[in-house]
């Protein structure tokens, strides 16, 4: 043992821990994983060398965080007169595998043959031979012959990877259910059993099954209703109870799970957020209203006053000849008629002939000239590009707006998983909201709600909505963020393999891929629906300038002709009053 302990020191770096039944367990506080294992064995019978591995194995395995199931595992045999070497290093790959998920274990037993000394190391490979992850046999790996050079007799690597690139289609059992957009059920034959899904999970898993060559098992979704942090539990006992070997549909990468199953690396990212209603556009004649401020608009009309009555007061002052001046700037009614005709760019009967009045008038004319240019301009953006009210940005508006929550019966459970209870401040106008789909469809056609939602949810039911993605309005801020992953059984094989090949599809931006081409699909089919194709809304796509638009200027000209009539027959009357009191 000396020996052993002190040529292994020499040929490593990192320290070597020695533990033994009796030994107390070191405190410390940092956490080291352990990347190989020695385990030494005797005994007088065949019974006692299991009986002693299971004490030795839990002895390891009280190290807590750093205990590596998925380390390296040499187990040395030290007795000589083992009878079956290939028997013994079975019961031993099996006690490993079947209670403690220890896969990566070598197994060396000394072998007496022909007087000669050698020793024997065995292993086993799940998915080779026709198993599926059964122990049928173990392999002879190498074999050290003490007389000769004291060396293995081949080079190949002891500690080779258990998983091969082909399964040869052994099959995975899957727990999941149809949460869209993550697992979509697509076919569910309940006489044969065949189930498939879709979406933005399952094309992972699909991903891997082509490359391994696996055969996917979904198992039955559960008959009654679930929310997702039921449905989580249910899994997951499905998975730490052996009847699936994968977990999967929209669960989050979480610690709390770590202790019964392991997780891959996450494949798809969400983020919460809070959707709002969107700002809607103000009405045109209010744009038009709100072209100038109130004072710039009375200043205008200020103005309009005062220039009609300078033309008067030039036109009849003292220092202005009588048969100089035009006729139509000396009374006040027809200085207001110019004025109105320079405002609105028409011409009028005549100029003026005084010098001052010709200054003043040349003066206004300008003025009215860029007044005009700024108001034809921002009429024509106002009728192209309409504004909004204002938009909700910050959760502090959002709280303010008193915007009714719509809150989804798992937020509670959600909130507690991820430490987030801010979405408690607004349950003084709230709402239970079991359906997301039917929530989301309230939010989009304009009523006043707000929902906490990840985003993939939101743009998935927006593209299958008639408005489409462009009508969510999210606040500016990220509540909190998540990884989706699907969980493995504690000790899974597949596990390794898995986290490259997802690594790699996500790099490829594969999942990218997927995810636009089904939106897209989900949005023409909803658009196919409405329309045969068409735009849903075209007034998203185009604006028709009509006569509608032009209803401002055509009411002043239906008030104006109605005040000419007025003012018309008001003057008839009074004629014929004055005629009637002449003649009496």
């Amino acid at each position: 043992m000396d020996e052993l302990l002190q040529n292994t020191h020499k040929r490593i770096t990192w320290p070597v821990i020695t533990s033994f039944l009796e030994a107390a367990m070191p405190e410390n506080t940092i956490v080291y994983k352990h990347q190989s294992y020695i385990i030494l064995l005797w005994a007088e019978e065949r019974d006692d060398l299991i009986n002693t591995l299971e004490s030795q194995v839990e002895n390891t395995k009280s190290y807590g965080p750093s205990f590596n199931r998925w380390g390296k595992f040499l187990v040395v045999v030290t007795d000589f007169g083992v009878q079956s070497p290939e028997a013994l290093a079975m019961s031993i790959i099996k006690n490993l595998w079947d209670n403690h998920q220890i896969a990566n274990s070598v197994i060396m037993i000394p072998n007496l043959y022909e007087s000669v000394i050698r020793f024997d190391l065995y292993t086993w490979f799940p998915y080779e031979s026709g198993q599926c992850g059964t122990i049928e046999e173990v392999v002879l790996l190498d074999r050290c012959i003490l007389e000769k050079d004291r060396a293995l007799s081949t080079n190949i690597s002891l500690f080779s990877s258990k998983i091969p690139l082909n399964v040869h289609g052994c099959p995975i059992r899957v727990s999941t259910w149809d949460r869209h957009p993550n697992m979509i059920l697509d076919t569910h034959n309940e006489t044969n059993g065949s189930i498939t899904y879709s979406g933005i999970e399952a094309v992972y898993l699909l991903l891997l099954s082509e490359t391994m060559n696996m055969t996917i098992i979904y198992l039955p979704p559960p008959e009654k209703e679930m929310y997702l942090a039921e449905f989580f539990i249910y899994s997951l006992s499905s998975v730490f109870s052996g009847q699936a070997d994968i977990a999967m549909g929209n669960f989050p990468l979480h610690y709390l799970p770590l202790a019964y199953c392991e997780p891959t690396i996450p494949y798809v990212y969400g983020t919460f957020k809070w959707y709002v209603q969107c700002a809607r556009p103000i009405r045109r004649i209010d744009n038009l209203i709100n072209l100038f401020t109130a004072p710039a608009w009375s200043v205008l009309v200020l103005l309009l006053i005062l220039s009609a009555v300078t033309f008067w007061c030039i036109a009849n002052s003292p220092h202005t000849s009588m048969t100089k001046e035009s006729i139509v700037y000396r009374y006040l009614s027809e200085c207001f008629t110019n004025t109105w005709a320079v405002f609105l760019g028409v011409s009028v009967p005549e100029m003026p002939r005084n010098f001052r009045l010709r200054i003043y008038f040349f003066l206004f004319v300008c003025y009215c000239f860029v007044i005009s240019t700024v108001f034809q301009a921002y009429f024509t953006s106002f009728l192209i590009e309409p504004k909004f009210e204002k938009q909700i940005h910050t959760f502090e508006e959002l709280q303010s707006s008193e915007s009714r929550y719509l809150e989804h019966p798992s937020m509670q459970e959600l909130g507690t998983y991820m430490n987030y209870d801010k979405y408690k401040k607004l349950r003084k106008c709230y709402e239970k909201c079991p359906d997301y789909g039917k929530c989301l469809s309230r939010l989009l056609d304009g009523e006043k709600a707000t929902m906490l939602m990840l985003d993939l949810w939101a743009e998935y039911a927006a593209s299958k909505s008639r408005r489409g993605q462009a009508s969510l309005c999210p606040i500016d801020q990220t509540e909190f963020s998540m990884g989706l992953t699907m969980y493995l059984s504690k000790g899974s094989l597949f596990r390794d393999r898995f986290n490259v090949l997802i690594q790699r599809c996500f790099e490829a931006g594969l999942g990218k891929i997927y995810w636009s081409q089904l939106t897209w699909k989900v949005s023409l089919n909803k658009s196919h629906e409405h329309g045969g194709g068409e735009a849903a809304n075209d007034s998203n796509v185009y604006f028709a300038f009509t006569v509608y638009h032009l209803r401002v200027a055509f009411c002043l000209l239906a008030f104006g002709g109605a005040l000419s009539c007025i003012v018309f027959m008001a003057e008839l009357l009074t004629k014929l009053h004055f005629t009637r009191l002449r003649l009496v």
